[in-house]
C-alpha cells in the first residue's frame, strides 16, 4: 500500500436521536465505501440551542474515517435520511496516526473499487478489517481473524 498524505483523510462526526438508526446508517456508509470504519458512541448527552430555546437530549454519535473527497457524498446521504431538519454533520482532518491504519483508510474509500483493501484477494466474502469483529457475507458461520487465516498484509486494526 502507498501511504496517503494525511490531509486527504478526515473524520466525519454525525449525531442522531436514535442510536440504532445511526448504527444502521453507519453500516450503510461503510458498505457503500463512503467510510472505511464507523465508531458508534451512545449515550451522548447533547446540549444545543434551537429556535431560541436550549435543548438537552440523549443521542448517538458516530465517528467515520474516510477521505476528504467522500465527505460531500456522506453529507448528502445523511441529510436525505436523517430525522433532524438540520442534522449535525461535521468533518475534521486526520493529522497523524498509525501509518498502517491511515494507509488502510484510502483504498477502502476509493470510488468504484468495492473489492479493494486487505480482504479483496481472500475470496471469503469478508467485509471487516483484519482482526475485527466477526463479519462475513460468505455462507456459513461468521469468522474472526484468529479463525480465518489470510496470506495478505494483516493490519491488526484495534477493533
Amino acid at each position: 500500500m502507498h501511504p496517503v498524505p494525511t490531509p486527504e483523510l478526515c473524520e466525519v462526526v454525525i449525531t442522531a436521536p436514535d442510536p440504532d438508526w445511526l448504527k444502521a446508517l453507519s453500516r450503510q456508509l461503510v458498505s457503500r465505501g463512503l467510510a472505511a470504519s464507523a465508531h458508534n458512541f451512545t449515550p451522548v448527552q447533547s446540549i444545543y440551542r434551537w429556535r431560541g430555546k436550549v435543548h438537552q437530549r440523549t443521542e448517538g454519535r458516530v465517528s467515520l474515517h474516510t477521505r476528504r473527497d467522500r465527505v460531500a457524498e456522506i453529507v448528502a446521504v445523511a441529510k436525505r435520511e436523517h430525522p433532524y431538519e438540520v442534522p449535525g454533520i461535521s468533518a475534521r482532518p486526520i493529522l497523524d496516526g498509525n501509518p498502517d491504519y491511515l494507509a488502510w483508510i484510502a483504498p477502502e474509500t476509493t470510488p468504484d473499487q468495492p473489492e479493494s483493501g486487505p480482504h479483496a484477494a481472500c475470496g471469503t466474502g469478508c467485509t471487516g478489517p483484519p482482526g475485527g469483529e466477526p463479519t462475513s457475507t460468505a455462507p456459513g458461520p461468521a469468522t474472526t481473524e484468529s479463525a480465518h487465516q489470510h496470506e495478505h498484509l494483516d493490519l491488526r486494526l484495534p477493533y
